[in-house]
């Protein structure tokens, strides 16, 4: 598997920021999304995953379509855009049940290109 440079970088923040999520998430509940510094914390990180993903290379996305990367993308424009209309179920579930998974892909794919 073919993996540019930037795309192996890009992977890579979305391990980190992936991993920064999960830690929050799993040490706090929904509830507790009303604080605004794991609000923040969790927002941020997914929003910067997103940002990763938008600038992994069409090709590495076309490769890897398993991973739903426009909807990555869209979290991240959501996100920003939103203007304080941040929908906190969303942003839970998004932590909590698809991020996981999104982190268990892009190592997979990591461990693919380099094994």
């Amino acid at each position: 598997m073919l993996i540019l440079i930037s795309d192996k970088e890009r992977l890579y923040d979305i391990l980190t920021y992936s991993d920064q999520v999960i830690e929050v998430a799993s040490s706090i509940t929904r509830d507790d999304l009303f604080n605004f510094r794991n609000l923040n914390c969790i927002a941020y990180s997914l929003q910067t995953v997103g940002e990763a993903a938008g600038k992994l290379s069409e090709f590495f996305k076309q490769s890897n379509p398993q991973v739903e990367w426009e909807k990555i993308i869209a979290m991240r424009h959501r996100l920003v855009h939103g203007y304080g209309k941040l929908d906190l179920d969303i942003i839970w579930r998004v932590s909590t049940e698809e991020i996981p998974p999104l982190r268990a892909a892009v190592a997979e794919i990591l461990n693919a290109a380099w094994t």
